[in-house]
Formats: C-alpha cells, structure tokens, sequence
C-alpha cells in the first residue's frame, strides 16, 4: 500500500513516517507543490498530519496552534487541485468534441463539461 503523508511545515510529518516505517526519512518536500500533488494522486490513500502540539522552539506556519483550521487548509488545497485537474480534462474533453475526435464525448458529457464552467465562473 502506497501512503502519501501530507501536512503544514513542522507538523510532525516525519515524526509520523518514522513511526510507521521504524525509519528515517531522507526527502522532505514542503508545500503542496504540482510535483507533489502529481505523487499524491498516485497513493492509495492519504495520511493528513496536522499539529496539535505546543513547542516554542517549532515555529507555526500561522503562528498559532489549530489543528482543526490546518486541516481545513490542507483539505481546501486537496479541492483546489481536484478542481484544477477537472478543468483541465474538460478543456480536453471540450477540443476533442469539436474536432470529431472524441470516442467518449456523449450528450450529456457535453452538458456537464458547460454546467462545471457556468458553476466556476460563478465563483
């Protein structure tokens, strides 16, 4: 089983990793950049880390400790790129059918793909 730890800087994401593996873990990537979203959509599943300790030598990316509010954050992240990577596969979608090119594409297709356009621009 593939996992993907995710979580704020300095919420524990390692301690959580060596852990589960009873080892050390060497690649630490911060942020959730489009090169690690690209790995998370690989997982089997996710594992959100957020902090709920107190540790005035671990700074908090938001100065205080909310565990509830980071994971809030994460969760809003995790949406946006779901969002993101539907927009670009209706943008495929929509080239293809105007081109005869896609096998796929039936009526209702369509009428989703314009319907998720009219829900986002009115964002």
């Amino acid at each position: 089983m593939k996992l993907a730890i995710i979580g704020l800087p300095n919420c524990g994401k390692t301690t959580v990793f060596n852990a589960l593996t009873r080892g050390t873990a060497e690649d630490r990537k911060e942020g959730l950049s489009p090169e690690l979203l690209g790995l998370i959509g690989t997982a089997d599943a996710l594992v959100l880390v957020v902090r709920a300790f107190e540790d005035d030598q671990v700074p908090h990316t938001q100065d205080s400790i909310d565990p509830q509010r980071d994971l809030s954050l994460l969760e809003l992240e995790l949406i946006f790129s779901d969002l993101a990577i539907i927009e670009r596969r209706l943008e495929r979608l929509d080239r293809a059918s105007r081109w005869g090119s896609c096998v796929n594409c039936s009526g209702s297709t369509l009428m989703a793909t314009s319907r998720f356009r009219e829900v986002s621009s009115a964002r």
